[in-house]
């Protein structure tokens, strides 16, 4: 068991960012009262392109500020982030047992 320890934190890290992003399954247990958070980031998206091109009259939609997008994009992969630095060491050791190269 003490040696398949990585191979199990890899095989949950990777089932992690697989649920993590899967929209439609959550969609169906879930319903629309609870989203996840990429689709809250798309609503917010489409919530501030209205809001930002309501005022403008040319419909001219290429200045949105782009920082707002990347600001609430960090927001959403920190945690995903934040346990792949707890959980590399283990990461790094499968890679370096399984002998991949990289070449």
């Amino acid at each position: 068991m003490p040696i398949s320890v990585p191979a199990i934190v890899v095989v949950f890290l990777f089932s992690l960012v697989w649920h993590w992003n899967e929209t439609y399954t959550t969609s169906l247990y879930l319903g629309e009262s609870m989203r996840t958070l990429p689709l809250k980031l798309q609503s917010f998206d489409l919530a501030f392109s209205q809001v930002f091109t309501s005022g403008q009259t040319s419909g001219d939609t290429a200045n949105i500020n782009e920082s707002i997008k990347l600001a609430g994009t960090m927001l959403i992969i920190l945690p995903l982030l934040i346990l792949y630095l707890f959980a590399q060491r283990w990461f790094v050791e499968v890679i370096d047992k399984t002998g991949i190269t990289g070449e």
